[in-house]
């Protein structure tokens, strides 16, 4: 499917707040409601839009310490398994098999310091296959949406 800049400027426009109806998007792109639904609907049933979420602010539930983990996992490793096995840690964001040096990055919100050690220490070294992990502390964060 090719988006035209109609479809550009809605997606952008949910992209930052889903929530908004369609008429806002209307009013806000002087696009008639009627088209903007269509639009939204024909962006659904093509894929482009595959689910609405939130995103939640980790530190107001005493999670404020967002990291990333680089795990290194060995010959007898099974990648699909290890990120399986990490992304339904209540902590983990998302697990993602990279290319490069590290095999795979865990994205992940913790209360301290304390409790990304033991996370690290008990749920991923113990795994079978990893053979090493860095980790990364995302001192401040930009996205682009925003």
């Amino acid at each position: 499917m090719v988006l035209d800049s109609k479809d550009a400027i809605i997606l952008d426009i949910l992209k930052k707040n889903a929530k908004k109806t369609t008429q806002q998007i209307s009013n806000e792109t002087n696009i008639p409601i009627t088209t903007v639904h269509n639009r939204i609907k024909k962006l659904e049933t093509s894929g482009i839009i595959e689910r609405y979420t939130i995103w939640i602010n980790r530190k107001k539930l005493g999670k404020g310490i967002n990291a990333r983990l680089a795990v290194k996992v060995g010959r007898d490793g099974d990648q699909d398994e290890i990120c399986s096995k990490l992304v339904h840690h209540e902590s983990v964001v998302g697990t993602y098999q990279v290319t490069g040096e590290d095999d795979i990055i865990v994205k992940l919100n913790v209360q301290d310091v304390d409790e990304l050690h033991s996370f690290i220490m008990n749920e991923v070294r113990s795994i079978k296959g990893v053979e090493g992990t860095k980790t990364l502390i995302v001192l401040k964060d930009f996205r682009k949406w925003k």
